[in-house]
C-alpha cells in the first residue's frame, strides 16, 4: 500500500513544476501567457495541478486517489512533458489496478509517447503483472504491433517474461518473431529479437522450441553479430545450444569485425573455451565447429582457454573453470599450437 504522505506530497511537487515548468498537453499553458500579456487563470492553474496529480498517482500506485482526482474532472488522457498518459504511467509500474480503472474510464490504449511508444512498450517493462497488463490493452485495442522508439517491436520491447510472448505470438505479433529495432555498436539491445532473449535465459528451453516452431531464425545476427546460439553459450544452457542446432544453428558463426567496443569475429566456440565449459565445448566439437577459425587479433579457440585459465574466470561467473580439460579437447579436435 503506497505511503499516504508520500502520495501527498509527490502530487504537490508536480503541482509546483505545473506552474514552473513543463505544461501539461490537456491544458497547455504556452509559455507563462496566452500572447496578450496575461498570465494564466486559477482555474488553468488548478486543473493541470490535478492532471499533474493524476499522472503521479497513476505512477505511484494509488487507486483511492485516481479516483478522487477522476472526483475533480481529472483528464483521463493528460499528457506529461514526454507524452506519456496516465495509462502508460500505470502499465509501466505494473498497477493492474488502475489501468483497468483508467480504461473503463476511457483512456485511449492508442495513444503514443514522444518517442512513439505505446501504453504496450511501457507495460513490456513492468516487472510486475506484466502479462496481465499486456492482455488487458490488448483487449482494449492496443496496437499489438506498433512500432516503438529505434523501430523496436511491442515482442520483444522490454523485460522478457514467457506468459507475455506466448500472448502476443497468438494474438497476432508472430509477424514481428524476427523483426528487429535498430541499433550500432554502442547500443545494440533493441537490435535483439525475442529468441536471443528466450535463448539467453536460464530454463527456457521449451520457449526456446516453441520460438522457432513459430518461425523464428535461429541464425539472425544482431548488430554485434550475436546469434542465439551465441546468447545460449554464453550463459552456458546447453539444452537450448542443443535444441538450437538442432534446428540449424550455424556453429562457427562469427561476430562481426571488430568495433571500439570488442574484439570481433569471435565464435561461440571460442566463448565456451574462454568459460572452461566441458560439456558445451564437446557439444559444439561435436557438432561440427571449427577449433582453427581465428578472430580479428589472429587468436583461436586455444587461446581462449588458455587466457581463460590464466584469468581464473570460474572466479568471477561461478561456472565452467574446467579449462584444462577444454584445452585437452581442442587438442585432440585438432586445433594447431
Amino acid at each position: 500500500m503506497p505511503n499516504r504522505s508520500v502520495i501527498k506530497i509527490y502530487p504537490l511537487i508536480l503541482g509546483l513544476l505545473t506552474i514552473f515548468s513543463f505544461p501539461a498537453k490537456a491544458a497547455p499553458l504556452s509559455a507563462k501567457f496566452d500572447g496578450q500579456g496575461k498570465a494564466p487563470d486559477k482555474k488553468t492553474l488548478e486543473r493541470t495541478r490535478i492532471n499533474r496529480a493524476l499522472l503521479a498517482a497513476s505512477a505511484y500506485g494509488d487507486l483511492d486517489y485516481v479516483k478522487k482526482l477522476f472526483k475533480k474532472k481529472a483528464d483521463v488522457n493528460t499528457k506529461w512533458f514526454d507524452e506519456r498518459t496516465p495509462l502508460m504511467e500505470a502499465a509501466r509500474s505494473g498497477h493492474v489496478k488502475i489501468v483497468e480503472f483508467l480504461l473503463d474510464a476511457g483512456a485511449d490504449p492508442k495513444a503514443v509517447d514522444e518517442d512513439r511508444n505505446g501504453a504496450l512498450h511501457h507495460a513490456m517493462l513492468a516487472r510486475n503483472n506484466q502479462a496481465q497488463i499486456v492482455q488487458l490493452l490488448a483487449r482494449h485495442g492496443a496496437d499489438i504491433r506498433l512500432k516503438g522508439s529505434g523501430n523496436v517491436a511491442v515482442l520483444h520491447s522490454g523485460y522478457y517474461n514467457p506468459e507475455t510472448i506466448r500472448f502476443l505470438i497468438a494474438n497476432g505479433a508472430k509477424g514481428d518473431i524476427n523483426h528487429q529495432g535498430w541499433g550500432n555498436e554502442y547500443d545494440c539491445r533493441r537490435n535483439h529479437t525475442v529468441l536471443n532473449e528466450a535463448a539467453g535465459e536460464p530454463g527456457q528451453t521449451e520457449m526456446v522450441r516453441y520460438l522457432i516452431s513459430q518461425g523464428a531464425d535461429v541464425n539472425l545476427k544482431t548488430c554485434f553479430g550475436i546469434t542465439s546460439l551465441t546468447e545460449a553459450v554464453n550463459d552456458d544452457n546447453i539444452e537450448t545450444a542443443i535444441v538450437l542446432i538442432e534446428a540449424g544453428a550455424n556453429v562457427n558463426a562469427q561476430k562481426i569485425e571488430g568495433t571500439n567496443n570488442f574484439i570481433g569475429k569471435e565464435t561461440v566456440l571460442m566463448g565456451a573455451a574462454f568459460n572452461g565449459t566441458t560439456p558445451m565445448v564437446r557439444l559444439l566439437l561435436a557438432s561440427g565447429a571449427d577449433a582453427n577459425i581465428k578472430d580479428d587479433a589472429g587468436r583461436d579457440a586455444l587461446f581462449y582457454a588458455r587466457r581463460g585459465l590464466e584469468l581464473g574466470v570460474k572466479h568471477y561467473t561461478g561456472r565452467g573453470g574446467n579449462h584444462t580439460e577444454v584445452i585437452e579437447l581442442l587438442q585432440k579436435a585438432g586445433a594447431k599450437e
